[in-house]
């Protein structure tokens, strides 16, 4: 995995730091874990949250450790491994619990070393260490499924059987046959869900592996700030996703202040600008004079994002973009109106839907429209929906005058 002795001191910097904060990170990892409905049962079975909270201080501190004391530090992790095989928690959630639990450090790690100039590297150090687990606790999971395995075909017994000989191979063949075992253990439909978030979380996990190898190998190569700045690019990326998931399971927050909403749409439109004018998209504004709406500023730019950005989705080749925003019946009124692809009659009554969505894998999780009917009703308002293949989508939201 890479880890030096320079690498190890890095991370055994961080002991303070961990120990602080282990119960507000243990929180925040169930927490999300729970918001995700194919695990939230599993996570609500008798004894696996006492058997989380048990485990997870020393867990924690163990990746500040400057020493690896042979099978008493491989033996825990394979048992773990077992554990949550027995509890029935499938194994691509096992990895993906990693990736959720690396996103919860990363920032705080950032936080922490905010003015050091080696948190990168230090980021990318935690990152392999985290990755050495995974791989750990893997061959304990599988080890425990050995029994259920028994019941399946002679050619997937034979391919196991292979892979775990291979497992004394060199490095990349034991990633190759990781993945291989990991693709015999998915006895089950992943959903389209699962591959979403999968291919969401784990190509940015890939790209900070990638360049932290990179950088490892040629810490003075003349493209290491571009590679570092790309490792705090991705962190940044994973940390969207996971504040997403929790934004999901957190409660309502508290509305108080008066709000302009054209400054508002004009600073979203402006976030997006550059991606907008690179698609050849024309924006188009009619806005009226408005009262204040009374609202939280910060979440309804997150659902003007939302909407400009699905409709910068909906028009890959261009097309036209227009934002209004007027009075009607004693209300506020927004729309967001583009002439793209447009959505199927089929889909109109489920695009509002948890984790629905109709894009390829990875290249939307369903949260984004999910969240912003709950921002919506936060507000005390409605959102809906208009639409037709071909013809363009538009939405429009209503929200009360302050």
């Amino acid at each position: 995995m890479g880890l030096g002795a320079a690498e190890l001191d890095q991370l055994h910097a961080l002991r303070s730091v961990f120990d602080e904060r282990s119960d507000a990170i243990e929180s925040a990892l169930f927490e999300t874990l729970a918001s995700i409905p194919p695990l939230s049962e599993r996570l609500g079975a008798p004894g696996v949250r006492e058997f989380m909270h048990a485990v997870h201080r020393d867990y924690i501190l163990s990746f500040t450790k400057r020493r690896f004391e042979g099978e008493e530090f491989v033996a825990p992790r394979r048992e773990l491994g077992a554990r949550l095989e027995s509890l029935g928690i499938e194994s691509h959630w096992v990895i993906r619990g990693y990736v959720v639990y690396f996103s919860l450090l990363a920032p705080v790690v950032t936080a922490a070393l905010r003015d050091d100039a080696d948190a990168s590297s230090t980021l990318a150090s935690l990152a392999r260490r985290v990755a050495l687990d995974v791989e750990l606790v893997l061959d304990g999971y599988v080890g425990g499924q050995r029994e259920a395995f028994a019941t399946a075909t002679d050619a997937l017994t034979r391919q196991r059987r292979r892979l775990r000989e291979d497992l004394t191979r060199g490095a990349e063949e034991l990633r190759e046959a990781r993945a291989q075992a990991h693709l015999a253990g998915e006895l089950a439909s992943i959903g389209t869900l699962a591959a979403g978030l999968a291919h969401e979380i784990g190509t940015p996990m890939g790209v900070i592996q990638g360049h932290a190898r990179i950088l490892q190998q040629r810490p003075d190569a003349p493209d290491a700030a571009w590679r570092l700045q790309t490792i705090q690019d991705q962190i940044t990326r994973i940390s969207r996703i996971i504040r997403t998931l929790l934004g999901i399971a957190s409660p309502q927050r508290r509305i108080h202040a008066a709000l302009s909403l054209r400054p508002l749409i004009e600073e979203s439109l402006e976030f997006v600008g550059e991606r907008l004018r690179e698609q050849g998209i024309t924006v188009t504004l009619e806005m009226g004079r408005v009262r204040d709406v009374l609202g939280d500023g910060e979440r309804l730019q997150q659902l003007l994002l939302n909407l400009l950005l699905n409709a910068a989705d909906a028009m890959p080749k261009g097309g036209r973009l227009c934002v209004g925003l007027r009075e009607d019946d004693g209300e506020a009124l927004v729309s967001v109106t583009d002439d793209g692809l447009g959505i199927e009659p089929q889909h109109l009554d489920r695009v509002f839907e948890p984790f629905f969505t109709t894009k390829e894998a990875g290249e939307g999780n369903g949260l984004g429209l999910m969240m912003c009917k709950r921002i919506v009703a936060e507000h005390g308002g409605t959102i809906a929906v208009e639409s037709a293949p071909g013809a363009g989508t538009c939405f429009t939201i209503r929200l009360p005058f302050a």
